[in-house]
């Protein structure tokens, strides 16, 4: 049995969102329901959420100006993925929404295949682990900030069971790592905050796809709250990205899966 999944989700119109509430909780989700920004903005201070539908159109704020502020507040929550939902998903809408560093754009209305999609891709609770029980190795047992180092059965998935390609994929990222470092610091140096990003949403790429899950935490929340535009802790999360990406090193050091 999988895990409940707890959903925001963000919509002004009664009915839509007693549709949508009725979709997500046949899909095994606990649903609460904002009708406008500034009360969406106060449940995710309350409470934490694994993913998070978001209207566009709403009746005191925007769903981008909602998204800009919750991602600014993600410096002491964990990362919540933001779909937007919306009417008009034209090329400059989704420009907008990927802007302001949401993860994913959908049509209107909500139907149980794209909510099934979005619920399956977005949540990695729901992922069924136990169909890998049996497999010899787990070079996922220690966790920093609450992910895991390398969730090796996660990229196994990824990777159609090929213990062989995860772990060609493992080496040449954690080889990558101290190039990527000496980038990074020579941007810090030049107080060069876009290359930061840049760096760190390209290393993301690559995390995602090794289940080193803690790394891409870490990337994703330096590139929002660079794009965000703030600064107050632009260097704690800077240094946080470097120190998983040493904790990766020496933790597949130790491992030497090679």
């Amino acid at each position: 049995m999988e895990k409940s999944s707890t959903i925001l989700l963000v919509e002004d119109h009664h009915l839509a969102a007693k549709v949508a509430k009725n979709i997500l909780s046949s899909l095994n989700c606990q649903v609460d329901i904002a009708m406008d920004g500034k009360s969406s903005l106060e449940m995710f201070q309350s409470k934490h959420y694994d993913l998070i539908f978001m209207d566009i159109g709403l009746p005191d704020m925007n769903g981008y100006e909602v998204t800009r502020r919750i991602r600014s507040q993600e410096l002491t929550k964990e990362h919540v993925p933001i779909i937007a939902l919306t009417a008009h998903a034209d090329n400059q809408n989704q420009q907008q929404c990927l802007d302001v560093a949401m993860n994913a754009v959908i049509s209107k209305p909500l139907t149980r295949e794209r909510a099934q999609g979005i619920l399956d891709t977005f949540i990695l609770t729901r992922q069924q682990h136990e169909e890998y029980a049996g497999h010899h190795e787990d070079l996922g047992e220690t966790e920093t900030h609450g992910e895991k180092i390398v969730d090796f059965e996660y990229a196994k998935k990824l990777f159609g069971n090929n213990e062989g390609a995860v772990r060609e994929m493992l080496n040449m990222l954690v080889d990558s790592l101290p190039h990527e470092m000496k980038k990074l610091e020579a941007a810090y140096q030049h107080e060069n905050w876009e290359a930061i990003r840049a760096i760190a949403h390209k290393l993301k790429g690559g995390a995602s796809y090794c289940g080193t899950h803690a790394l891409k935490l870490a990337c994703n929340d330096l590139e929002n709250y660079i794009r965000s535009g703030a600064t107050v802790q632009l260097t704690e999360l800077y240094q946080r990205l470097l120190s998983e990406m040493l904790t990766l090193q020496k933790f597949m050091a130790g491992k030497n899966p090679r």
